[in-house]
């Protein structure tokens, strides 16, 4: 049997340090699944920051969208920390041109289920990094509106199914679950 792990909190609370410690202590060599795209000057600035805190620790597999397909494509039993479902479901809507509609949602929430399915199939540890982003003010536009929405859905089905889950703030730890 599979485990899930999920990792949550606000921006720069200690989310990644945290999952690559607990991952670290699991494995050796657990793979790294990155769904970060570099937009911009400033974002890349951030994913080589990532890649330099880690070193040579982790396998990296860079993967935008088809997280599930790497999932399945591993030998079982593999440690694998995903950061982050806040990037995949940002790519998502990115690649539906920002119109992301409930049908569009209900296929993320089919590949969720059918990622969560292999993890147990497969007996992988999946330690799962995302952002915690409801607790501010409502956004002000439909479109973050939209995407908020969907992203604590998300958060909450992960979660729900998760046998671990932590919320970082301040680079500290509370285990909810």
């Amino acid at each position: 049997m599979g485990k899930i792990v999920l990792v949550t909190g606000g921006r720069r609370s200690g989310k990644s340090q945290f999952a690559e410690r607990y991952a670290l202590r699991l494995s050796e060599n657990p793979l790294y699944l990155a769904s970060g795209v570099a937009v911009d000057e400033e974002f890349l600035k951030r994913i080589e920051y990532h890649k330099q805190q880690r070193g040579k620790r982790f396998k990296t597999i860079e993967e935008p969208l088809e997280v599930k397909k790497v999932i399945v494509s591993l030998e079982p039993s593999q440690v694998i920390l995903w950061e982050c479902l806040t990037m995949w479901l940002s790519n998502r809507f990115h690649a539906k041109g920002w119109d992301f509609s409930e049908e569009d949602e209900r296929e993320g929430e089919e590949e969720l289920h059918a990622l969560v399915s292999c993890v147990h199939t497969k007996h992988h540890t999946l330690v799962v990094v995302t952002n915690e982003i409801g607790l501010g003010v409502v956004p002000a536009d439909p479109l973050s509106r939209r995407y908020s929405d969907v992203l604590g859905r998300y958060n909450q089905y992960v979660a729900s199914v998760a046998e671990e889950v932590y919320f970082l703030v301040s680079g500290i730890a509370w285990r909810l679950k």
